[in-house]
């Protein structure tokens, strides 16, 4: 029961800073929660119009592992953080993606 509660306090938690990390993109913070659109437009807000496309790769086994690198790399740059930070998005995506929605760090592009 504690596990459970545990997962569920981690799960509000990362809703709470993707909600955050979201609104500074400038998107509405309530596509954090939906699955798959939330990629879509990550995609999008990362790479451009029409790019929402390339999201759909990460359902393709094997790709969705270099294709999830990429993308972890390119938002941690986007938001003008280090190759550093971007290894920790990587491995450890929760807690810097907390870092992101509620650190001073400003989405550019």
């Amino acid at each position: 029961m504690a596990f459970i509660l545990l997962l569920f306090l981690y799960w509000i938690i990362y809703v709470i800073s993707s909600w955050s990390m979201y609104e500074k993109m400038n998107m509405q913070g309530w596509i954090s929660m939906i699955p798959f659109y939330n990629a879509w437009c990550l995609f999008e807000s990362l790479y451009g119009y029409g790019a929402g496309i390339r999201s759909l790769t990460l359902l393709v086994p094997g790709l969705n592992i270099y294709v999830f690198i990429l993308e972890s790399l390119d938002l941690t740059y986007a938001f003008g953080q280090e190759r550093k930070f971007a290894i920790g998005m990587i491995f450890l995506r929760p807690i810097f993606t907390t870092i992101l929605g509620f650190g001073p760090a400003e989405f550019d592009r």
